[in-house]
């Protein structure tokens, strides 16, 4: 089935329960989501939301691309309860193109009142995507790649969903088998979290962070918990090639962390201007830190990766691209600036 060209508050994709009967081979694409109404935001309603609340369940080869998505609770969410032996299996999806962002229409001030203030401290949404559960199948696996989202803030329960630290994404309750590739996260209270939930020892599996930028992440008046990452009891997460920057004078830890996480890689990525890493019981023996780039930002150790003092020296380039393509009469571009790796940049 091909869903494309048309306006919609969501897509519910919902199997009937047990791998004899999975949803197989579905497009959803170059549509505008959203935006929700305050009582659908208010009911954790999601722009695209792939579930079955009984399982076992398969879906497969479901593709969302192009869409922009705008002011749901939710953008994209797959739906997994966190049990060690939940078997909900979500095998080759594609999030590929697509714009996730809530904006000043549900921004508040913390109370419920929608101040639609540019700088809105909370917001009545969550996350751009909540990917809870992935593939089962390690040569399947769930593909995120070259989506922008921006926007993002703490959840105001009052009258807001059911809650979120701001994240643009997080990837959490028995998530296995991801790779989040080549997108842009900007303007929102964090950047991406890896989490656990209840019962799971460990909240993701194979979840490989690669080749994305994360631009003013965390630097929302008034927010808490703000950082760029947030690792908590991951297995085998890869951070790598990542580019990180914070034009607001070091305000946002580049990277929050326990000491439960096991096989966790974060290597070669460019961090400039950013607040200081900072952990919860120290990193764990496991945990391998090296051959970053630290322009303007404190190494944790002398091996994290090359320190240099001026975030100047980075010597990087702006990087320019469309949005709100769907709903807007006219083209739309967003700059940001000192993004791109330049052939001058040293870590080039």
């Amino acid at each position: 089935m091909h869903l494309r060209n048309f306006y919609k508050a969501g897509i519910y994709l919902q199997a009937a329960g047990g791998d004899d009967q999975p949803i197989d081979s579905i497009w959803i694409q170059n549509c505008m989501i959203g935006p929700q109404s305050y009582k659908g935001i208010d009911s954790d309603a999601t722009g695209i939301f792939l579930y079955d609340h009984d399982g076992p369940m398969l879906m497969s080869n479901i593709w969302m691309l192009n869409n922009e998505i705008r002011n749901c609770a939710d953008g994209i969410q797959t739906f997994d309860v966190g049990d060690a032996n939940d078997d909900r299996d979500y095998r080759n999806i594609v999030i590929s193109g697509n714009e996730i962002y809530v904006d000043t229409d549900v921004y508040t001030d913390g109370t419920g009142f929608r101040d639609h203030g540019a700088n809105g401290t909370y917001a009545l949404t969550e996350n751009a995507l909540d990917i809870k559960g992935g593939s089962q199948d390690s040569t399947e696996r769930m593909i995120i790649t070259n989506n922008i989202m921006h926007g993002f803030r703490q959840t105001d329960q009052n009258g807001g969903a059911s809650g979120s630290w701001g994240n643009a994404v997080i990837i959490h309750s028995n998530a296995k088998n991801i790779d989040f590739t080549d997108n842009i996260i900007y303007n929102s209270n964090n950047g991406l979290a890896l989490g656990k939930t209840s019962s799971l020892t460990y909240g993701t599996d194979s979840v490989n962070i690669l080749r994305n930028i994360f631009y003013n992440c965390g630097h929302v008046p008034g927010g808490s918990q703000a950082a760029d990452h947030k690792i908590h009891d991951a297995y085998a997460a890869t951070y790598d090639s990542n580019i990180m920057v914070d034009t607001l004078a070091g305000k946002m830890r580049w990277q929050f962390m326990d000491n439960d996480c096991v096989n966790l890689t974060v290597t070669n990525n460019i961090l400039i201007n950013m607040g200081p890493e900072t952990t919860e019981g120290g990193r764990a023996g496991t945990t391998t830190i090296s051959d970053n780039w630290f322009y303007g930002t404190t190494r944790n150790v002398e091996g994290d990766g090359t320190y240099y003092a001026d975030p100047t020296d980075a010597d990087m380039r702006d990087t320019t691209f469309s949005i709100k393509k769907i709903s807007s009469w006219a083209p739309q571009y967003k700059t940001l600036d000192n993004v791109v790796t330049s052939t001058d940049s040293p870590h080039y």
